[in-house]
C-alpha cells in the first residue's frame, strides 16, 4: 500500500440485489460505520468500550484520512468484523443497524420534535393532521355536513391505528432495537387498523352499542359506544377485530356445512343402531333354538325331530345371510 486511501475502502456500504446493477457493495464501510455510530452511542451513555475494537477502528479511521503506510497496521475484514462483534454486544439489546440509522437520520431543528427517524416523523405528522381534522370536524357548523359522520368514522379508524403504529414504533426505537426493513410491516398494520375500525364502525357491531358496568353495587355505568369510537377501538385492535370477523366466520360455515354432514352422521348411526338390533334379535332367535334341540336330546326325542329342527335352523340362518337387511 502507498500513500493515499487504500482502494478496499472504496465502493458503497449499501448492498445492491443481485439482480440489479453491479454491485459495489463493500461490507468493510457498512461495517465501518456501524461501529463508529455505535461507539457514539455507547460513550453518550457511559457504557465500557472494549480496547481491541477501539484500536481497530482507529487504524480504520487512519486508512481512510489518507495516512502513511508507515504508521498504522491495516486491519484486516475480519479484524473489523470482530470488532463490530465485541460493540455489538456492548449496545445489546439495541442493534447496529437501528443505531446507525438512528444517527444518519437525526434531526438539529424543530422536526427532531416528531421523532428520530424519518418514519417515526412521517406518522407523527400524519397523526396530528388527522386528530387536528377529527377536532375541526366537531365544529358544529361543520358535524351537519352530510358526510362528516362518515369522514370522522374515518378518521377515528386511522387516528387508532396511528396510535397502535406509534406507540410499538415508540417502544423499538427507545430500545434501540428497530429495524428499517419492518416500516413496511408498520404501513401494513395501520391500514388493516383502517379496515377492521371501518369494519367495527359499520358491521361487526351497531352504532350506539350500549353496555353496562357496575363497581361495588353502588354505582352504576353506562357506555355508549358510538361510531367514532368502534372506528377508534377497532383501529387500535385489528387483532381483536380479526378474531371477531374469524368467530363468526367459522360459526357460518358450521351452520351451512353442519346441515349436510350431521344429516349424513345422523343416518349412519341409526343405520349402525338399527344393525346392532338386528345382530342382537338374530343371536337371541338361534340362542333359543339351540336350548330346544338341546332339550329334546336330553329328553330322548326321536332322532327325525331333532333332524327337522336343526334343517329349519339352518335355512333360517342361510336366508338371514343372503338377506341381511333389517327385518328379514
Amino acid at each position: 500500500m502507498t500513500d493515499g486511501t487504500s482502494t478496499m475502502w472504496e465502493g458503497s456500504s449499501t448492498w445492491e440485489p443481485p439482480n440489479g446493477p453491479e454491485s459495489t457493495y463493500n461490507p468493510r464501510l457498512s461495517l465501518r460505520d456501524e461501529c463508529m455510530a455505535m461507539i457514539k452511542y455507547a460513550s453518550e451513555r457511559g457504557k465500557a468500550l472494549p480496547d481491541s475494537a477501539l484500536d481497530t477502528l482507529e487504524q480504520v479511521r487512519k486508512a481512510t484520512q489518507s495516512v502513511s503506510a508507515a504508521e498504522f497496521v491495516e486491519p484486516s475484514l475480519a479484524d473489523l468484523a470482530h470488532a463490530h462483534k465485541q460493540l455489538a454486544a456492548v449496545i445489546a439489546p439495541a442493534t447496529p443497524s437501528t443505531i446507525l440509522l438512528l444517527t444518519n437520520e437525526a434531526k438539529k431543528n424543530i422536526w427532531r420534535y416528531f421523532g428520530p427517524t424519518r418514519y417515526a416523523r412521517t406518522l407523527s405528522i400524519l397523526a396530528v393532521g388527522a386528530l387536528g381534522l377529527f377536532l375541526v370536524l366537531q365544529i358544529p357548523s361543520l358535524s351537519h355536513w352530510v358526510a362528516a359522520p362518515a369522514v370522522l368514522i374515518g378518521l377515528a379508524s386511522l387516528l387508532g391505528a396511528l396510535f397502535y403504529a406509534l406507540f410499538s414504533l415508540n417502544g423499538q426505537l427507545k430500545e434501540g432495537s428497530f429495524d428499517q426493513t419492518q416500516e413496511g410491516t408498520y404501513t401494513t398494520l395501520i391500514i388493516l387498523g383502517m379496515l377492521a375500525g371501518l369494519s367495527l364502525a359499520y358491521r361487526v357491531l351497531p352504532s350506539n352499542f350500549a353496555g353496562n358496568a357496575t363497581a361495588d353495587n353502588a354505582s352504576h355505568i353506562e357506555v355508549t359506544f358510538s361510531g367514532p369510537l368502534l372506528a377508534l377501538l377497532g383501529g387500535f385492535s385489528a387483532k381483536a377485530v380479526y378474531r371477531i370477523l374469524e368467530r363468526l366466520v367459522t360459526t357460518l360455515e358450521a351452520l351451512v356445512r353442519g346441515s349436510g354432514e350431521e344429516m349424513l352422521a345422523l343416518q349412519q348411526k341409526m343405520a349402525r343402531v338399527e344393525a346392532s338390533a338386528t345382530t342382537k334379535t338374530a343371536t337371541a332367535d338361534l340362542a333359543g333354538a339351540l336350548v330346544i334341540i338341546q332339550a329334546q336330546l336330553e329328553g330322548g326325542a326321536p332322532t327325525a325331530d331333532i333332524l327337522g329342527r336343526l334343517r329349519v335352523l339352518i335355512e333360517k340362518l342361510l336366508t338371514a345371510r343372503e338377506d341381511p337387511s333389517p327385518g328379514s
